[in-house]
């Protein structure tokens, strides 16, 4: 793990592992300016302890100097391969991947390998864990809190059986959306007679969530792709109950377009990475064979949140400036009565709640923690969000 400034320049560097082979796949900033990394290891000596007897999850928690601060080995006696880990609002953190295992630390597993989520508390002691799937073999990619409290699990499947229904045959997306203890609230699965494979999930401002990854089919919940039989870069919105918003297909020609990371921008569009090997369709300017790939989508679906519709563009929330030092002007230009504005943190938490009343406000953030934050507006005529960066 490596730390760098705003200039690209070494802060710290750790070299974290055993005698074995250990790999990382997820880190994120955590509250308190320290740093949560999981990955999977198969060592059980240097800075790790507790290995099951074969492939684990690690989980490391780093203060913010990069000193550890606590390591955790979470498995069975089979494989586990972490993938991606967020840190919750109570403090907490969520971790998943993959699992083969049904002893240990694992489970409920249905068969070959399952999702697997493991709840932790500040200190990394297990407080709940869960094995997802059916008789084939499922693997989620992708992991993120959402803003009720609970997480969104996306991969891909092979099952139509156990937690998993609507299969659309070969390999599809996978979304599953938890409570805050874990239960299955919906599942999804998307895609077509072909093979879709999802990379990467994320929470949108109103609930609901984006998943990206390829697609190869032509039929089912995929259209457009560019060159059957070849892969597509795949994007597909679901809204706070799963269900589709709008779905598109990204590429070219090449049988190699990818979509491996999504974030929502703050107009509600979003930002897709990936590869792509093509130089036509919705692709120019390659260099030659596989290039990195970066596009940016226009708002394709509107969310649905509580008032039932998305407000119209007379009704669109202004914040400014944005970004900001901290003191923020918000409005609203039609709003009623009952109407009421939030701001959450990145990880869900509210930080304040009030009505507007006249439609705008004044609201001074400047002791709030620099970063992301989301401003939501809901009346009878719907919803709005907008993201906000305090700098």
């Amino acid at each position: 793990m490596v730390r760098l400034d705003i200039s690209g320049d070494i802060i710290w560097q750790r070299a974290l592992g055993g005698t074995g082979q250990d790999y990382g796949a997820s880190v994120r900033q955590t509250a308190n300016g320290g740093f949560i990394f999981a990955g999977s290891t198969v060592s059980n000596d240097g800075d790790i302890s507790g290995n099951h007897g074969n492939v684990d999850y690690w989980v490391v928690k780093l203060d913010p100097s990069g000193t550890i601060e606590w390591q955790k080995s979470l498995g069975g006696s089979a494989s586990e391969s972490a993938l991606s880990i967020r840190q919750t609002g109570d403090g907490g953190y969520v971790v998943g991947g993959q699992s083969s295992s049904n002893d240990g630390d694992v489970s409920g597993n249905h068969g070959a390998g399952d999702y697997w989520v493991v709840k932790l508390d500040g200190d990394g002691d297990i407080q709940w864990q869960r094995t997802l799937g059916g008789s084939g073999e499922e693997t989620a990619w992708g992991l993120d809190v959402t803003s009720d409290g609970g997480s969104v699990m996306a991969g891909w499947t092979h099952s139509n059986d156990g937690d998993v229904s609507g299969n659309h045959g070969g390999a599809d997306f996978w979304v599953v959306k938890l409570d805050p203890s874990g239960a299955v609230q919906w599942q999804k699965a998307l895609g077509g007679s072909a093979e879709e494979v999802c990379h990467t999930v994320r929470g949108t401002f109103d609930n609901g969530c984006v998943v990206a990854g390829s697609a190869t089919s032509v039929d089912g919940d995929v259209t457009g792709v560019h060159a059957p039989p070849g892969r597509d870069a795949w994007v597909v919105e679901l809204d706070g109950t799963g269900a589709i918003n709008w779905q598109k297909a990204l590429g070219g020609v090449s049988p190699n377009d990818f979509a491996m990371a999504i974030v929502q921008a703050a107009d509600s569009g979003y930002v897709v990475a990936g590869s792509t090997g093509s130089n036509d369709g919705d692709v120019s300017g390659n260099h030659g064979w596989q290039d990195a790939w970066i596009v940016k989508l226009g708002d394709l679906g509107t969310g649905v949140d509580q008032g039932g519709a998305a407000m119209d563009e007379q009704a669109v929330l202004c914040v400014r400036p944005n970004p900001s030092s901290g003191v923020v002007y918000i409005q609203c230009a039609a709003v009623d009565r009952d109407a009421h504005i939030t701001i959450t943190d990145v990880l869900g938490r509210e930080v304040t709640r009030w009505n507007p009343g006249t439609g705008h406000a004044m609201l001074d953030l400047g002791d709030q923690p620099r970063g992301v934050y989301v401003i939501t507006v809901r009346s009878a005529q719907g919803s709005q969000s907008r993201r906000l960066i305090l700098e």
